[in-house]
């Protein structure tokens, strides 16, 4: 494939990723092309993390972090700190990093929550609502009630499903602060959260300590975790999609976390203005949240 600048080069399009429902790799890179500028700005100036099934998810997958010695000097990479020493991060800063790395077997994407040029600042705040075996209900109404909140604060915040199990809630900041600050001031909405609704949220991480309730998890507002990225398929049966909604959309009852998937998408991409389109412009300092709890 020729992209802007560069060429592809496609290999093996009729492998079946998705055994299920006959998905194929051509179906995967169809589908991330025609998202490309969705998820690109998610992706772009971030260290990325891709989660890779060159043989379709019936087989063991593995998730890659540290830039391959074959991949192409255009994909660029970011030298990042870690204990032990430094790694050659793989990033994505385009449709062509995009559409190479489906071609290398990449059903997933995940993304830091922090930029290239400030990776010790996260310019996004990320909760990941946990639910108790399954039960989406509870991660629906908990999700709400949040929002609800959050809307008295005078705080935008953002949601999508997962793909998988729950949802994530996000609020755009504005990179100032530290991720040790950021997680500090989210684990203070945690605790309040709690106290508000102590029969729908723990902040308990060990399972059996849950009690059935629906999890408060901020454990990704840390340097170096990554969240999957909107509009990122899953490698689960029917290939569900990270999918951003608009508030109102979470109040149907109907709606599930695999709701949308790579059969659908595109239906609701066509019908569906862009819930997140202005996003970025309302992102806050981590001090907005912090003097209201």
């Amino acid at each position: 494939m020729k992209i802007d600048d560069h060429t592809v080069d496609i290999s093996n399009t009729d492998k079946v990723f998705f055994p299920e429902s006959g998905i194929t790799k051509q179906d995967l890179i169809d589908y991330y092309e025609d998202v490309s500028a969705l998820i690109v700005p998610f992706l772009k100036n971030r260290p990325v993390m891709i989660q890779r099934f060159p043989n379709g998810i019936d087989e063991q997958g593995f998730y890659q972090k540290a830039v391959s010695d074959y991949f192409p000097n255009w994909l660029g990479h970011i030298h990042v700190k870690k204990k032990d020493g430094e790694i050659e991060h793989i990033v994505c800063n385009d449709k062509a990093a995009l559409i190479y790395y489906v071609n290398q077997g990449t059903i997933t994407f995940h993304n830091w929550l922090s930029t290239t040029d400030n990776l010790n600042n996260p310019d996004q705040l990320v909760i990941d609502l946990d639910p108790p075996e399954g039960n989406f209900e509870i991660v629906r109404q908990g999700a709400l009630i949040l929002n609800k909140l959050l809307d008295e604060m005078k705080i935008s915040s953002f949601v999508q499903t997962t793909g998988s199990e729950g949802l994530h809630v996000f609020v755009p900041l504005d990179g100032k602060a530290s991720y040790d600050v950021v997680r500090s001031v989210v684990k203070s909405l945690g605790n309040y959260m709690c106290d508000q609704e102590p029969d729908v949220f723990t902040t308990a991480q060990r399972i059996e300590n849950r009690d059935g309730k629906l999890f408060f998890d901020v454990h990704a507002m840390a340097y170096g975790q990554t969240n999957v990225t909107p509009y990122s398929v899953r490698p689960l049966p029917n290939a569900p999609i990270a999918t951003p909604l608009d508030w109102e959309e979470l109040k149907k009852p109907e709606l599930g976390p695999d709701t949308y998937h790579l059969k659908n998408i595109r239906m609701r991409l066509a019908k569906k203005e862009n819930p997140w389109k202005d996003w970025r412009e309302r992102a806050i300092s981590i001090n907005q949240l912090k003097k209201k709890l």
